[in-house]
């Protein structure tokens, strides 16, 4: 299978998955529930794609003080934990010493472990939650040194946003599009946006959801 939304589909084996996460008080089953099934949902795309070249990011919904100074701001990937700090030793580097990334390669040896540090973000954020502009801000800052070398233009962007609740963002959904439109040179098959969690009961959230996103974005590959 190859990727439809890529410039060369015959070559084209590169994705790069962007994780949209609530950390707000209700979040931290969900979050868990992520954290858990997210071996199962890159092993899923990786049997329909043969040498799947991929990146994995966070973002948080609301800003967050964990990340290094200049990059604490919303729409910035997810690079310190502050679930895993110690008391003295502030925010836990999720990436090795000598990297400077700030996502997940296919490369990494360690990647379920990166992915819990990143993805684990605690429940202490705002109840205001804005995936949309976090989305919209990560693709404005894309070069920023936070997000550097993360969407590529030779890949799929697949977007998914875990929350609970409804969007407060201020952001023109028409205009986002646009962007994201645009990021791809126009083709829409190249951008793929979903979205979990919203308005589920607690007993459905705890199936196996990636699973489930896995599916609908091999079907639409």
């Amino acid at each position: 299978m190859t990727l439809t939304g890529c410039l060369e589909p015959e070559k084209c084996n590169k994705a790069d998955f962007l994780f949209v996460i609530d950390n707000s008080g209700s979040m931290d089953d969900h979050q868990e529930n992520l954290i858990k099934n997210i071996p199962t949902f890159i092993g899923e795309i990786e049997l329909e794609i043969e040498d799947l070249d991929y990146h994995v990011g966070v973002v948080f919904t609301d800003e967050y003080s964990g990340n290094p100074e200049g990059c604490q701001q919303l729409g910035s990937l997810i690079t310190h934990s502050i679930t895993r700090q110690n008391e003295d030793d502030g925010p836990v580097a999720c990436f090795p010493n000598n990297s400077k990334r700030s996502y997940i390669t296919n490369n990494d040896q360690n990647e379920q472990d990166i992915f819990d540090c990143i993805a684990r973000l605690g429940t202490s954020g705002s109840p205001e939650e804005q995936p949309l502009k976090a989305i919209e801000q990560l693709v404005k800052n894309r070069e920023s040194s936070c997000n550097n070398g993360f969407i590529r233009d030779d890949a799929i962007l697949v977007v998914t946003m875990i929350t609970d609740e409804g969007d407060f963002s201020d952001v023109d959904v028409e205009t986002l599009q646009r962007q994201l439109q645009d990021l791809k040179n126009g083709m829409p098959n190249a951008i793929v946006l979903l979205s979990l969690l919203k308005e589920l009961e607690l007993e459905q959230s705890q199936t196996n959801l990636l699973q489930q996103v896995a599916n609908v974005l091999i079907a639409n590959l």
